[in-house]
């Protein structure tokens, strides 16, 4: 059990868990988030989208991109959620395209057609 535990503190502590929707993070505020295509299989869902820096400094790499997903747009219950690390810089008025997907095991995702996201941001981590 203390291998196990230790194995995650030191997991944790190197950065390989994302946590969506931290607070520990500075949000772009000058970038403009638009989803354009959304897909649910019987695996997973996937949305696609464009990212355009509205701002007049280059964002640095590397800077990120995440989303919830939910049943619908009710958002009354959730999957999770997704983001995608940029590693490269995005100068002003570039525009560039991402893509966030999340799988779930309890729900065949299909199920779920018509899934929403919320709280789409860009960020880099403090």
């Amino acid at each position: 059990m203390k291998k196990i535990v230790s194995m995650l503190l030191l997991l944790l502590s190197t950065g390989c868990f994302d946590i969506i929707g931290s607070n520990d993070v500075f949000e772009l505020n000058s970038v403009n988030l638009i989803i354009t295509e959304t897909e649910a299989s019987n695996s997973q869902w996937k949305v696609y989208g464009t990212v355009v820096n509205t701002g007049d400094t280059t964002i640095l790499a590397p800077w990120y991109i995440e989303a919830m997903f939910y049943a619908d747009s009710t958002f009354s219950t959730t999957f999770g959620g997704d983001n995608e690390r940029m590693n490269f810089p995005l100068e002003p008025g570039v525009t560039s395209y991402w893509t966030l997907d999340h799988r779930s095991e309890s729900v065949i995702e299909a199920d779920y057609p018509d899934f929403k996201i919320k709280d789409l941001r860009a960020f880099i981590k403090k």
